[in-house]
């Protein structure tokens, strides 16, 4: 039975490939050699257009320099240096070959600036002169500061407890320009044995002269060193050892200043 089938099956599909394998051939045979038909004459190409004549070359004109500013004279003046030469100007660009222009010509370059006369000349070491005024022969502190404690426009000196009056000039008095503005340390020691003035430490360690609060009087910072020496009798409580202090200007008002703690 399964191989009646079989037969059954192929036969038809052999038939159907003998069929196509026929018409093929005959569709060959029928196109074999067919007459080409003749084509149809072509355009004529257009006629290309004339190349654009290029632009003349422009011709190259250099601008003068100016000339440079002459220096100030000074007489005392180191002598000014002399002007560096003008560089020459760019010389124009070359036309490209279809151009009618003619190169440019090279201008001529900028003078040179004159140099700077040199500055007045100072004073020789020489000429300086310098004036020493004794304020006092004591020895009150290790540090000074400077400001205008008083608000009269001029400096003035503080030293330990003490602060002086400027300006400082021959005949300057003492006692007629010294105000104490704070408790501490009288004189140290400036003679005897050497523990003694090795031990004779001022409760000023630094100082410095600022207007700290920004009230346009200058105030006064104190520092003491760590190993501030004791006070004698009659004296009053020198700053702790180790510390510092701001001492507020009260501004013309007599007695001690406030004081402020900033480091202990």
């Amino acid at each position: 039975m399964r191989g009646s089938q079989d037969r059954h099956s192929v036969v038809p599909a052999l038939r159907s490939i003998l069929c196509g394998a026929v018409a093929l051939a005959c569709f060959g045979c029928g196109f074999s050699s067919p007459t080409a038909p003749t084509g149809a004459a072509g355009n004529a190409g257009s006629t290309g257009n004339a190349g654009s004549t290029g632009n003349a070359g422009s011709t190259g004109a250099g601008t003068a320099g100016a000339t440079g500013a002459a220096g100030d004279v000074s007489p005392t003046g180191a002598a000014g240096t002399s002007p560096a030469a003008g560089s020459s100007g760019q010389a124009g660009s070359t036309p490209d070959a279809s151009g009618v222009g003619g190169a440019g010509g090279a201008p001529t370059g900028a003078a040179g600036s004159d140099g700077m006369a040199g500055t007045a000349g100072g004073l020789k070491n020489s000429q300086l002169k310098f004036t020493k005024i004794t304020i006092h022969t004591r020895f009150l502190a290790e540090s000074v500061a400077v400001g205008d404690f008083n608000h009269d426009g001029i400096l003035d000196l503080a030293a330990g407890k003490r602060w002086y009056k400027g300006p400082f000039v021959p005949g300057y008095s003492t006692s007629a320009n010294e105000h104490v503005y704070r408790d501490g340390h009288d004189d140290l020691p400036v003679s005897g044995i050497a523990e003694e003035i090795n031990t004779g430490v001022s409760d000023s360690w630094s100082a410095f002269g600022y207007d700290f609060n920004g009230d346009g009087w200058d105030d006064i910072l104190q520092n003491s060193a760590s190993d501030v020496g004791p006070v004698t009798s009659g004296q009053t409580k020198p700053i702790p050892s180790g510390t510092g202090y701001w001492y507020q200007n009260p501004k013309g008002v007599a007695g001690n200043w406030p004081r402020y703690l900033i480091s202990n």
